[in-house]
């Protein structure tokens, strides 16, 4: 079963619904598996945890 992972800010829950969907759609198709073995990892991580060139994303 592939697994993919996906690391990014906070989204709505029909943000991402439309984001599993569009994933699972292209990884089936490119690698020729059967939607229904895909599993997808949503892992969010807030503004303020999160900085580059040593500033926190929420203060930019």
């Amino acid at each position: 079963m592939p697994h993919i992972s996906i690391k990014g800010p906070e989204i709505s829950l029909d943000a991402k619904r439309t984001l599993v969907q569009e994933i699972t759609r292209i990884a089936s198709e490119a690698y020729g598996i059967p939607k229904e073995k895909f599993m997808i990892h949503i892992f969010e991580c807030p503004k303020e945890n999160i900085a580059t060139a040593g500033v926190l994303i929420v203060d930019r």
